[in-house]
């Protein structure tokens, strides 16, 4: 990587006038890009320079992303592309930090007093946020707990109650007659007539 004129330059070829190509075409590219900034309305600018600071935020938020993750396991094991990815990304932030030293080192004394209480203001709202966020997923998971526990007693109230249906019908199945309670006799059923049929002639 060449810093040529404000203008980083990833090099990518060892063939000098390829070099020396590209690094004047990218002057070029940025010097109209700062004119046509400088010629915009405020209007424009300020949306021009909300979109930028869109993109930046989003840049650097996937940077820590990349970074975190090759904190957090072994960057031979992942793929080519991703370790390049990754590579690049701390290759930034370590660039940011040190833009962000230099920076620091020239303010003088008002200035880095400003400074350091913005960053504190920037500490204690991404504090909050987290603990909102914290606080966000722990009702997110007493509400799928609570949830559960209520499908619970349903669920075994109606896998009890076809259960208890099947058995009372069971023993329906096998209960003898029933007896009388004053004779103590079992009730049964007497015919006193029959009807006879006719017998078939084939």
């Amino acid at each position: 990587m060449l810093f040529f004129q404000g203008v980083n330059v990833r090099l990518s070829s060892s063939n000098p006038d390829q070099i020396q190509k590209r690094l004047l075409s990218k002057a070029r590219r940025a010097e109209r890009a700062r004119l046509r900034y400088h010629t915009m309305d405020p209007t424009v600018k300020q949306l021009q320079n909300a979109r930028r600071a869109e993109m930046l935020r989003k840049s650097r938020a996937r940077d820590e992303e990349l970074c975190q993750m090759a904190e957090n396991c072994d960057i031979m094991t992942l793929t080519e592309e991703t370790r390049n990815s990754v590579i690049a990304a701390q290759n930034r932030r370590a660039r940011r930090a040190e833009q962000a030293r230099a920076k620091y080192h020239r303010m003088d004394s008002d200035e880095r007093r400003q400074y350091n209480a913005m960053r504190d203001a920037q500490r204690r709202q991404r504090k909050r946020e987290l603990e909102a966020r914290q606080q966000q997923h722990l009702q997110e998971q007493i509400i799928i707990m609570a949830k559960e526990e209520a499908t619970k007693p349903h669920t075994a109230e109606s896998t009890a109650r076809p259960q208890q249906q099947s058995s009372q019908q069971h023993s329906e199945t096998l209960t003898p007659p029933s007896e009388n309670p004053s004779t103590g006799e079992n009730q049964q059923q007497i015919f006193t007539s029959y009807e006879i049929y006719p017998e078939s002639i084939y």
